[in-house]
């Protein structure tokens, strides 16, 4: 609430020369594998549980930061759920946390959140486990995060696991995902083939490139970000043994 609505020009920060680390922590204690007794003695929403995974962060126009991500004990039963946190422009601590996004008996899974070019802010997530569904959809907000729209359903599979997203120089939205719904009775899908998806409005996607399709192992965890050249740069998790690197070119993509 309160959110300050005033667009800024980040430019402030420390010197690139030189080396800088500085912590934070995004959840007040009890920190991550605490139990649910501690959680609740703390006063924690119930969505909070001992295992937090798959963050999602974001700069908002306004120059604060948003984060979410979703808590479970299992990962995979209906109770999961998103939680979320803002780090004020200027402010050296994170709020106490709340719920995001938590539809009742729905496994809320694998966030991702961007910023458009026109500052509004997207939120993807996965649901596999809601019946007669999409398995995936997004919410958008327009003013920093502070209300945000009604549930949007994407035509694009989705195996309940990590996506990222970027808005092209260009205007065109770039998924990079795992091309794959999950099977019915599974808690997810294989993490492969990861794919590239590339969409007008953000609603209608189109496959447009596969990275990785073996059936050996996985390909997860994926980012992607637009250079200066336009290029697209790729980063994902290989097979668990590694970390992948891939550039792309969709400049003949139209």
């Amino acid at each position: 609430m309160n959110v300050h609505q005033k667009g800024v020009h980040l430019t402030d920060g420390p010197d690139p020369k030189k080396p800088y680390f500085r912590k934070r922590y995004v959840f007040p204690t009890p920190p991550d594998n605490s139990p649910s007794e501690e959680i609740r003695a703390v006063g924690l929403n119930h969505i909070f549980r001992h295992h937090h995974h798959s963050p999602a962060l974001t700069v908002c126009p306004n120059g604060d930061l948003l984060y979410s991500i979703y808590s479970s004990y299992k990962e995979y039963d209906a109770e999961v759920g998103i939680a979320g946190t803002r780090l004020r422009k200027g402010c050296d601590e994170w709020e106490q946390p709340d719920i995001f996004v938590n539809p009742v008996g729905v496994n809320d899974h694998a966030p991702n959140l961007y910023t458009d070019k026109d500052g509004t802010i997207y939120h993807f997530w996965g649901w596999q486990q809601l019946t007669d569904s999409f398995p995936f959809q997004y919410i958008y907000s327009t003013d920093n995060g502070e209300t945000w729209s009604k549930v949007t359903l994407l035509d694009v599979p989705n195996n309940n696991s990590g996506t990222d997203a970027v808005t092209m120089k260009d205007g065109r939205h770039v998924l990079i995902y795992n091309d794959f719904s999950t099977l019915p009775g599974t808690p997810k899908g294989p993490r492969t083939p990861l794919c590239v998806a590339v969409s007008d409005d953000g609603i209608h996607w189109k496959n447009v490139m596969t990275l990785e399709d073996s059936p050996i192992s996985q390909y997860s965890y994926p980012s992607i970000i637009q250079g200066k050249d336009g290029k697209l740069h790729a980063v994902y998790t290989w097979r668990r043994q590694r970390v992948a690197y891939k550039e792309l070119d969709l400049s003949k993509l139209k």
